[in-house]
């Protein structure tokens, strides 16, 4: 049995839509490129107080039309994990200088191209359309955090939450170093707001693989910017 169990949600995909829907953009890119068209077509022109009911009646007459579809897309994305799983973990645990302790994730399928995690209840959101390959970067991409964030705890505490986020998204850098490059397939972008200090990461790592130093680097830049 691996660590990542994948499955579907219902209540969680409705609430992460929602989200989207209406807070109107992710990754500087307005709702119409994060949630399937047709939804989009349905609340473009409505108020916020009816997004709601329309995105539930959506997502679960789509869960019961296409069902046998969903419950292969989630059994072939856990087959093609499974196959890097142990090595991601392995390396991961290599690459942090920490071992990982994390019993068991959730992945969890959602219709948008917003990735949510949970780290006190141990679960992540992916893309029910992306390519596995992608998947398998999405899996490793909020492993890495939960992993940090569980093994590195005393280190983040001085961090705000705005800061806390701006760390975690630019350490995934990481996973574009050639440790993970017979792993991980499908690059790691991050967010356009992190590049310069992702940037940094990648030459603070390639200078001196010590992921506690780099740490403690990366949150002096951080907390001064």
């Amino acid at each position: 049995m691996g660590l990542v169990r994948f499955e579907t949600d219902i209540k969680e995909d409705i609430k992460n839509l929602v989200i989207c829907c209406k807070s109107g953009s992710f990754k500087n890119k307005d709702a119409s490129h994060i949630i399937p068209s047709e939804l989009y077509e349905l609340i473009k022109d409505k108020d916020s107080g009816e997004i709601g009911d329309i995105v539930k009646r959506f997502v679960v007459k789509y869960y019961k039309s296409n069902k046998t579809y969903i419950s292969k897309i989630i059994e072939i994305s856990a087959g093609i994990w499974r196959e890097i799983e142990e090595d991601f973990l392995r390396q991961l645990e290599v690459v942090t200088g920490k071992q990982l302790e994390l019993n068991s994730v959730v992945a969890c399928a959602t219709m948008a191209r917003r990735c949510p995690y949970n780290s006190e209840e141990k679960w992540f959101m992916f893309h029910l359309f992306a390519h596995p390959l992608q998947v398998n970067k999405i899996c490793a991409h909020e492993i890495m955090h939960l992993h940090i964030i569980d093994q590195f705890d005393a280190e983040l505490s001085g961090l705000s939450q705005e800061e806390k986020f701006i760390l975690l998204e630019s350490l995934t850098v990481l996973l574009n170093q050639p440790e993970f490059s017979n792993i991980i397939y499908a690059p790691d972008k991050g967010y356009k707001a992190h590049e310069a200090v992702r940037s940094k990461i990648s030459k603070l790592w390639q200078s001196k693989k010590d992921f506690n130093a780099l740490l403690e680097e990366i949150i002096k830049i951080i907390k001064h910017k």
